[in-house]
Protein backbone atom coordinates (compact mmCIF):
# COMPACT_ATOMS: atom_id res chain seq x y z
CA UNK A 1 0.00 0.00 0.00
CA UNK A 2 1.23 3.51 -0.94
CA UNK A 3 1.42 6.02 2.00
CA UNK A 4 3.12 9.01 3.63
CA UNK A 5 5.02 9.86 0.17
CA UNK A 6 7.03 13.22 -0.08
CA UNK A 7 6.69 14.88 -3.06
CA UNK A 8 8.60 17.45 -4.93
CA UNK A 9 7.23 19.68 -7.73
CA UNK A 10 10.13 20.94 -10.15
CA UNK A 11 8.34 23.65 -12.67
CA UNK A 12 9.42 27.48 -13.35
CA UNK A 13 5.46 27.93 -13.72
CA UNK A 14 4.46 29.48 -10.19
CA UNK A 15 0.90 28.52 -11.70
CA UNK A 16 2.11 25.39 -12.86
CA UNK A 17 3.41 24.54 -9.77
CA UNK A 18 0.44 26.09 -7.52
CA UNK A 19 -2.69 23.65 -9.61
CA UNK A 20 -0.47 20.93 -9.21
CA UNK A 21 0.19 20.98 -5.82
CA UNK A 22 -3.69 21.87 -5.01
CA UNK A 23 -4.84 18.47 -6.62
CA UNK A 24 -2.31 16.43 -5.01
CA UNK A 25 -2.63 17.73 -1.38
CA UNK A 26 -5.82 16.43 -1.09
CA UNK A 27 -4.27 12.59 -1.60
CA UNK A 28 -4.25 11.05 1.81
CA UNK A 29 -1.31 8.86 0.80
CA UNK A 30 1.04 12.13 0.20
CA UNK A 31 2.14 13.36 3.28
CA UNK A 32 4.25 16.35 1.97
CA UNK A 33 4.91 18.46 -1.53
CA UNK A 34 7.37 20.85 -1.70
CA UNK A 35 7.92 23.22 -4.44
CA UNK A 36 10.64 23.59 -6.53
CA UNK A 37 11.55 26.13 -9.03
CA UNK A 38 14.60 24.37 -11.03
CA UNK A 39 17.02 21.42 -11.22
CA UNK A 40 18.99 23.41 -8.80
CA UNK A 41 16.52 23.82 -5.69
CA UNK A 42 15.43 20.15 -6.87
CA UNK A 43 18.86 18.95 -5.81
CA UNK A 44 19.15 20.86 -2.87
CA UNK A 45 16.10 19.90 -1.47
CA UNK A 46 17.16 16.33 -1.62
CA UNK A 47 20.38 16.80 0.01
CA UNK A 48 18.73 18.04 3.07
CA UNK A 49 15.66 15.61 3.12
CA UNK A 50 14.23 12.13 1.74
CA UNK A 51 11.57 12.85 -0.81
CA UNK A 52 10.16 9.21 -2.92
CA UNK A 53 9.26 11.01 -5.95
CA UNK A 54 9.80 14.23 -7.92
CA UNK A 55 7.62 15.60 -10.71
CA UNK A 56 10.05 16.81 -12.73
CA UNK A 57 9.36 19.61 -15.94
CA UNK A 58 12.25 19.56 -18.62
CA UNK A 59 12.55 22.98 -19.38
CA UNK A 60 14.08 25.31 -16.59
CA UNK A 61 17.26 27.19 -15.82
CA UNK A 62 20.00 27.41 -14.67
CA UNK A 63 19.58 23.17 -14.13
CA UNK A 64 16.61 21.62 -16.63
CA UNK A 65 15.40 18.87 -15.94
CA UNK A 66 17.58 16.19 -17.94
CA UNK A 67 20.49 17.57 -15.70
CA UNK A 68 18.79 17.26 -12.39
CA UNK A 69 17.72 13.55 -13.40
CA UNK A 70 20.72 12.61 -14.30
CA UNK A 71 22.52 13.79 -11.18
CA UNK A 72 19.43 12.06 -9.09
CA UNK A 73 19.70 9.09 -10.77
CA UNK A 74 23.69 8.56 -9.75
CA UNK A 75 23.21 10.72 -6.45
CA UNK A 76 19.43 9.63 -4.84
CA UNK A 77 18.75 6.28 -7.03
CA UNK A 78 16.16 5.77 -4.77
CA UNK A 79 13.99 8.66 -5.69
CA UNK A 80 11.30 7.97 -8.33
CA UNK A 81 11.14 10.59 -11.02
CA UNK A 82 8.09 11.45 -13.73
CA UNK A 83 9.09 13.64 -16.19
CA UNK A 84 6.66 16.45 -17.32
CA UNK A 85 6.36 17.93 -20.19
CA UNK A 86 4.05 19.65 -23.14
CA UNK A 87 2.61 18.44 -26.15
CA UNK A 88 5.10 18.24 -29.16
CA UNK A 89 8.35 17.84 -26.94
CA UNK A 90 8.51 14.00 -27.85
CA UNK A 91 12.35 14.78 -28.79
CA UNK A 92 12.96 14.79 -24.65
CA UNK A 93 11.12 11.08 -24.17
CA UNK A 94 13.76 9.20 -24.62
CA UNK A 95 16.33 11.32 -23.53
CA UNK A 96 14.57 11.84 -19.72
CA UNK A 97 14.19 7.83 -20.15
CA UNK A 98 17.78 7.32 -20.73
CA UNK A 99 18.20 9.94 -17.96
CA UNK A 100 16.52 8.19 -15.61
CA UNK A 101 12.64 9.12 -15.14
CA UNK A 102 10.48 6.28 -14.35
CA UNK A 103 7.58 7.81 -15.68
CA UNK A 104 6.56 10.55 -18.12
CA UNK A 105 3.38 12.54 -18.98
CA UNK A 106 2.43 15.41 -20.86
CA UNK A 107 1.10 18.48 -18.26
CA UNK A 108 -2.27 18.25 -19.62
CA UNK A 109 -2.99 14.62 -18.11
CA UNK A 110 -5.77 14.63 -16.17
CA UNK A 111 -5.59 14.10 -12.46
CA UNK A 112 -6.22 10.48 -12.13
CA UNK A 113 -3.36 9.47 -14.60
CA UNK A 114 -0.67 11.85 -12.70
CA UNK A 115 -1.94 10.20 -9.42
CA UNK A 116 -1.95 6.88 -11.16
CA UNK A 117 1.64 7.55 -12.59
CA UNK A 118 2.94 8.17 -8.68
CA UNK A 119 1.40 5.11 -7.42
CA UNK A 120 2.71 2.90 -9.97
CA UNK A 121 6.94 4.39 -9.85
CA UNK A 122 6.33 4.20 -6.25
CA UNK A 123 5.75 0.66 -6.57
CA UNK A 124 8.89 0.11 -8.50
CA UNK A 125 7.09 0.11 -11.49
CA UNK A 126 6.61 2.50 -14.52
CA UNK A 127 3.79 4.92 -16.03
CA UNK A 128 3.87 6.99 -19.30
CA UNK A 129 0.87 8.68 -20.99
CA UNK A 130 -0.51 7.33 -23.97
CA UNK A 131 0.66 9.71 -26.52
CA UNK A 132 4.39 8.76 -25.05
CA UNK A 133 3.25 5.21 -25.05
CA UNK A 134 2.81 5.10 -28.85
CA UNK A 135 6.04 7.63 -29.16
CA UNK A 136 8.03 4.92 -28.02
CA UNK A 137 5.81 1.79 -30.14
CA UNK A 138 6.61 4.25 -33.05
CA UNK A 139 10.42 4.69 -32.30
CA UNK A 140 10.73 1.43 -31.45
CA UNK A 141 8.94 0.36 -34.70
CA UNK A 142 11.10 2.25 -36.81
CA UNK A 143 14.34 1.32 -35.28
CA UNK A 144 13.39 -2.73 -36.05
CA UNK A 145 12.27 -1.67 -39.66
CA UNK A 146 16.02 -0.08 -39.92
CA UNK A 147 14.51 3.47 -41.54
CA UNK A 148 16.05 6.63 -40.93
CA UNK A 149 15.60 8.87 -37.66
CA UNK A 150 13.66 11.86 -38.44
CA UNK A 151 14.88 15.22 -37.42
CA UNK A 152 13.38 14.98 -33.73
CA UNK A 153 14.93 11.52 -32.96
CA UNK A 154 18.92 11.92 -33.83
CA UNK A 155 20.58 10.59 -31.20
CA UNK A 156 21.32 12.32 -27.99
CA UNK A 157 24.97 12.80 -28.45
CA UNK A 158 24.71 13.55 -32.52
CA UNK A 159 22.31 16.28 -31.59
CA UNK A 160 24.70 17.69 -29.31
CA UNK A 161 27.60 17.61 -31.79
CA UNK A 162 25.60 18.69 -34.19
CA UNK A 163 24.34 22.09 -31.92
CA UNK A 164 28.23 22.72 -31.08
CA UNK A 165 29.45 22.51 -34.58
CA UNK A 166 26.32 24.72 -35.42
CA UNK A 167 27.69 27.45 -33.40
CA UNK A 168 31.49 26.59 -34.89
CA UNK A 169 32.90 25.23 -32.23
CA UNK A 170 36.31 23.06 -33.46
CA UNK A 171 36.30 19.32 -32.76
CA UNK A 172 38.52 19.63 -29.67
CA UNK A 173 36.25 21.91 -28.23
CA UNK A 174 33.18 20.00 -28.71
CA UNK A 175 35.53 16.93 -27.60
CA UNK A 176 36.17 18.94 -24.94
CA UNK A 177 32.68 19.81 -24.24
CA UNK A 178 31.26 16.25 -24.04
CA UNK A 179 34.51 14.92 -22.29
CA UNK A 180 35.10 12.54 -25.24
CA UNK A 181 37.55 11.89 -27.83
CA UNK A 182 38.56 14.03 -31.11
CA UNK A 183 38.43 11.06 -33.26
CA UNK A 184 35.27 10.41 -31.54
CA UNK A 185 33.83 13.69 -32.49
CA UNK A 186 35.35 13.37 -36.39
CA UNK A 187 33.61 9.96 -36.61
CA UNK A 188 30.32 11.51 -34.84
CA UNK A 189 30.65 14.84 -37.52
CA UNK A 190 30.86 11.88 -41.10
CA UNK A 191 27.73 10.67 -39.48
CA UNK A 192 26.10 13.70 -38.85
CA UNK A 193 26.87 14.58 -42.84
CA UNK A 194 25.49 11.42 -43.78
CA UNK A 195 22.40 11.40 -41.76
CA UNK A 196 21.42 14.73 -43.05
CA UNK A 197 22.44 13.91 -46.51
CA UNK A 198 24.46 17.59 -46.46
CA UNK A 199 27.72 17.76 -48.20
CA UNK A 200 28.97 20.84 -46.12
CA UNK A 201 28.51 22.70 -42.99
CA UNK A 202 26.17 24.49 -44.45
CA UNK A 203 23.93 21.80 -45.26
CA UNK A 204 24.17 20.85 -41.73
CA UNK A 205 23.28 24.30 -40.72
CA UNK A 206 20.33 24.65 -43.04
CA UNK A 207 19.00 20.88 -41.56
CA UNK A 208 19.85 22.27 -37.77
CA UNK A 209 17.70 25.35 -38.37
CA UNK A 210 14.82 23.74 -40.01
CA UNK A 211 14.71 20.79 -37.24
CA UNK A 212 15.18 23.24 -34.69
CA UNK A 213 18.29 21.74 -33.11
CA UNK A 214 19.86 25.50 -33.47
CA UNK A 215 17.14 26.65 -31.17
CA UNK A 216 17.38 23.93 -28.91
CA UNK A 217 16.49 25.40 -25.27
CA UNK A 218 17.92 22.39 -23.51
CA UNK A 219 21.40 22.52 -25.37
CA UNK A 220 21.34 26.41 -25.16
CA UNK A 221 21.01 25.85 -21.73
CA UNK A 222 23.62 23.14 -20.95
CA UNK A 223 26.70 24.56 -23.37
CA UNK A 224 25.52 28.46 -22.73
CA UNK A 225 29.02 29.27 -21.24
CA UNK A 226 30.32 27.48 -24.17
CA UNK A 227 28.55 29.33 -27.02
CA UNK A 228 28.19 32.68 -25.29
Amino acid sequence: MVSNLKIIIADDHPIFRDGLNTVLRRQEFIEKITQAANGTEVIQLLESEYYDVVLMDIKMEPMNGLEATEIIRHRFPNVKIIALSMFGEERYIMEMIDKGASGYLLKNSKKSEIIAAIKAVVKGGTYFSDEVNNFILERLSAIKKGEKITPDYMENRMREVLFLMCHEKTSKEIANALNISVRTIDDCRADILKTTNSKNIVGVVKYAIQSGIMEDEILRSKFSDLIG
